[in-house]
């Protein structure tokens, strides 16, 4: 009797312990074509492009990427409200919106090296525009996002001074739903970094992103447009950032329309906000158009 019980006993452990291994090399397959996407608004978003745009298109000028999160995407705002919209709209250029709820930057170099939409559009491109928020820097550490997302979430890490894909990173908390474990540790481990530490791997990303369109469109310019800190943060509940190091980016080639000063931060009175109490609103890209254009000549 007692052997039948030590039996069950180990043959209870191997069955744990193949199961765990099996996890792990499932896990391990969850490659970034599998998870850049984070939660899909609709189907037609599958893709990561919100879909037709508003305003003629002028055959004659050069198009526009838009990329980044829900902020380039345009949550909690109509067709025609948006700010790939209003670029289209008022300049009569191509802007294809590849921006996406809950990515970040680590997303906009992926789809720069890996997305068809992106390729079939690059040549063409005079911009791609890549729109920063403070939640950015919190996302470069995540492994998931939050309860929202069905994979894991894409990150790279660095390695050798270069960056790769972390294809191993075990986390079957989301998969369990205790999802308030999980974002504890991902906060954690971030809130061991300091501002600059963030933002030298945020520049690292923005840089690589640069080396790698500029592979496929040596004329195409990155621009990076720094939404006001001060919103972001107070609104999405994380630490507060801001930094003077945004000319190290222009130095290295990148375009920087900084909306992170005094001057601009009247985003923050309602009439800028959507209703959701997060996103811009229509008036707030109304108010930034005239300097986007006269920053990129338009």
């Amino acid at each position: 009797m007692k052997t039948n019980k030590k039996q069950v006993f180990i043959k209870s452990i191997v069955i744990s312990f193949c199961a765990i291994i099996t996890f792990i090399v499932a896990d391990w397959c969850l490659t970034a074509s599998d998870r850049y996407q984070v939660f899909p608004v609709n189907p037609k978003d599958t893709f990561g492009k919100r879909g037709v745009l508003f305003g003629e298109i002028d055959e004659t000028k050069k198009s526009v990427i838009i990329m980044g999160c829900s902020f380039g995407f345009g949550v909690d705002l109509k067709d025609g409200q948006t700010l790939p919209d209003k670029i289209q709209t008022m300049t009569g250029r191509k802007t294809l919106n590849l921006a996406y709820p809950a990515h970040g930057i680590q997303h906009v170099l992926y789809k720069i090296k890996n997305f068809d939409e992106f390729n079939n559009e690059v040549e063409n491109a005079e911009y791609v525009i890549y729109i920063f928020i403070t939640d950015h820097l919190r996302r470069l550490y995540l492994n998931y996002f939050d309860k929202y997302a069905q994979y894991k979430y894409l990150r790279y890490i660095k390695k050798n001074n270069t960056l790769i894909e972390n294809n191993f990173s075990v986390v079957p908390l989301d998969y369990f739903k205790t999802t308030t474990i999980a974002r504890r540790s991902n906060d954690f481990f971030y809130t061991l970094k300091s501002d600059d530490e963030k933002f030298d791997f945020l520049k690292m990303h923005i840089l690589e992103s640069q080396k790698e369109l500029k592979k496929k469109n040596p004329n195409c310019k990155f621009v990076t447009i720094v939404y006001n800190t001060s919103v972001t943060s107070e609104r999405m509940g994380v630490a507060n950032f801001h930094t003077d190091r945004w000319t190290e980016l222009e130095d290295e080639g990148i375009i920087v329309i900084n909306f992170d000063t005094a001057k601009y931060d009247f985003l923050n009175e309602d009439k800028y906000i959507a209703q959701d109490e997060l996103h811009p609103s229509e008036a707030a890209w109304d108010r930034l158009m005239p300097t986007i254009i006269r920053r990129l000549k338009l």
